[in-house]
C-alpha cells in the first residue's frame, strides 16, 4: 500500500523569488506608465492611480462617494448602458477610492479594448453625477452606517484609528452620521474637476497589451491636451496619536473586541523590513505567537492577527482581535505577554525558520501573475519605491538574525505608546 498518507511531502524551501521587468515611459501630459508585459492569456488590465484619495478631501465621503458615482451615468452613456456594454463584453470597471489615491481598474480581453475605450474615457472625463442616484447612495450608506455601528468589531476600528491617526486627520475615520447630510451633489462634481486630472498620474498596464493596444492607451491617458491643473496636492499630514486604553461599553455584548497597536515608521524606513519579519512572528499568520496561545492554546478567540499597517503619513502594529466579553481581560493580558516576550528573549532559530519559510511564499504569492505584480506594484508607486524594495525585503527575511528581532522589538514596541480600544460589555456592569 502505498504510504504517501504517512509521508510528507519533500519540501523545498524558497530561496530566489524573480522579480518582473517593468517597462516605464513618461507620456506627453506627464502621466507615467508601467507596463508589465506577463501572462498567457489574451487580458489587458488597467490600473489608473489617481490623486483623489481621502488626503485629498475637504469633507468626508467626499472621495469614496465620488467614486462610487463615476459609473453612474456619463454625458454619453447612461448607468444601464455602460453596465450592459461591460456585462457583453465580458469587461470589468471598478474605482476603489483609498488613503491617498483612487484607483481606476479596468479589466477587458485584448481583443474588445477598441471597443470599451470610448466608455472609458467617457467615464474618466464626463460623468454627470445624477441627482436621483446620489440621494440613493447616500441613503443607503447613512443606513449601513447606522447598521454598522452597532457592532463591536466596528466600533473598536473606528475609535482605534481615530486615536492612531488623530480626529481631525483627513484619515481619520468619522464617527457623527451628520456628515451624510452636509455632503451634497456639487461636492462631488467639484472634487472629480479637481482631482480626476493628469497630475502626477500613474497608469499600470499589465497582461498582453499590444504595441497598437499601449498607443491607443497612451493616446487616451497622455495626450497633451489632457492637461494638469493647478490644484496643489495636499500633503500627508503626521499623526496625532492619541495614547491609552478605553472602553465604549455596549451592554449585553456577548463578544468583545480589541483593537490594539503602536505607531510605527512607514515602509520607507530602514527599519520596516526587520519590522514586517518581527510582526509576522508575534501575529501574522497561522502559527504565530498571538494566535497559537490566544486561539489554539488558551480558546478565548476563533481568530487574531498582528498586522504591519503602512500609510503615507505614517505606520502602525495594529492587533485585533474579537473574545469572549467574559474572557476579554485575560485575552489583553496574554497580548501584552506575547509582545513583551519579544522584548525580553530572542527568538529560536526553529521558530525563525518557520517564519522566514511562510514569508518567502507570501512574497512569492505578491509577484506571482500579471494581476498580483501589478498590485504590489501599485503599492510601491505609492510610496515612491520600485522592486529594489523587494530586493531588500528578501534579503532581511534570509538574513535577519534572533538578536536584530529583540532589538527592533526593544526599539518600537513601546507599551507608554499603545492605543488600546476594547468595545462591548464593560466588566462589573
Amino acid at each position: 500500500m502505498s504510504d504517501f498518507r504517512t509521508k510528507a511531502p519533500i519540501h523545498h524551501p524558497v530561496t530566489q523569488i524573480d522579480l518582473p521587468n517593468v517597462d516605464t515611459l513618461k507620456l506627453d501630459n506627464g502621466t507615467i506608465r508601467h507596463n508589465l508585459r506577463a501572462g498567457e492569456q489574451d487580458l489587458v488590465k488597467l490600473d489608473i492611480m489617481f490623486h483623489a484619495g481621502l488626503k485629498a478631501a475637504s469633507k468626508p465621503l467626499q472621495s469614496s462617494m465620488t467614486a462610487k458615482m463615476l459609473t453612474e451615468g456619463t454625458q454619453e452613456f447612461s448607468a444601464q448602458n455602460l453596465a450592459e456594454q461591460l456585462d457583453y463584453y465580458g469587461a470589468y470597471l471598478h474605482i476603489t477610492p483609498g488613503y491617498d489615491f483612487s484607483v481606476m481598474s479596468f479589466l477587458t480581453l485584448s481583443k474588445h479594448l477598441d471597443a470599451m475605450l470610448p466608455y472609458l474615457k467617457s467615464v474618466i472625463h464626463e460623468p454627470v453625477f445624477p441627482e436621483k442616484e446620489f440621494e440613493i447612495l447616500r441613503t443607503k450608506r447613512q443606513h449601513k452606517f447606522i447598521e454598522d455601528s452597532e457592532k463591536v468589531s466596528v466600533m473598536a476600528q473606528r475609535r482605534f484609528f481615530r486615536h492612531l491617526m488623530g480626529p481631525e486627520h483627513p484619515y481619520a475615520p468619522f464617527e457623527d452620521i451628520q456628515v451624510y447630510q452636509n455632503i451634497q451633489r456639487d461636492d462631488l462634481v467639484e472634487f472629480h474637476q479637481n482631482h480626476y486630472r493628469p497630475n502626477d498620474l500613474n497608469l499600470i498596464v499589465c497582461g498582453q497589451a499590444s504595441d497598437k493596444a499601449l498607443y491607443q492607451l497612451d493616446n487616451l491617458l497622455g495626450d497633451a491636451s489632457w492637461k494638469k491643473n493647478d490644484i496643489a496636492q495636499n500633503q500627508s499630514q503626521p499623526f496625532q496619536p492619541i495614547f491609552g486604553t478605553e472602553w465604549i461599553e455596549k451592554k449585553g455584548a456577548t463578544q468583545n473586541a480589541i483593537a490594539l497597536g503602536i505607531p510605527l515608521p512607514n515602509k520607507i524606513s530602514d527599519d520596516y523590513f526587520k519590522l514586517r519579519v518581527l510582526i509576522t512572528a508575534l501575529g501574522g499568520y497561522f502559527g504565530s505567537r498571538l494566535n497559537m496561545n490566544i486561539r489554539e492554546d488558551k480558546g478565548y478567540t476563533y481568530g487574531i492577527r498582528a498586522s504591519y499597517l503602512s500609510f503615507q503619513a505614517g505606520g502602525a502594529l495594529f492587533i485585533f482581535s474579537e473574545v469572549g466579553s467574559h474572557v476579554c481581560q485575560p485575552a489583553y493580558d496574554e497580548i501584552q505577554k506575547e509582545i513583551i516576550k519579544l522584548k525580553e528573549e530572542k527568538i529560536s532559530e526553529t521558530e525563525l525558520h518557520m517564519v522566514r519559510s511562510y514569508m518567502m511564499s507570501k512574497i512569492m504569492s505578491e509577484v506571482d501573475g500579471p494581476f498580483a505584480r501589478a498590485n504590489t506594484l501599485e503599492s510601491l508607486i505609492g510610496f515612491g519605491l520600485d522592486w529594489d524594495h523587494y530586493k531588500k525585503l528578501i534579503h532581511t527575511v534570509q538574513t535577519i538574525t534572533p538578536e536584530e528581532i529583540q532589538e527592533t522589538a526593544q526599539k518600537y514596541f513601546d507599551l507608554d505608546k499603545q492605543i488600546t480600544i476594547i468595545a462591548g460589555q464593560v466588566p462589573n456592569t
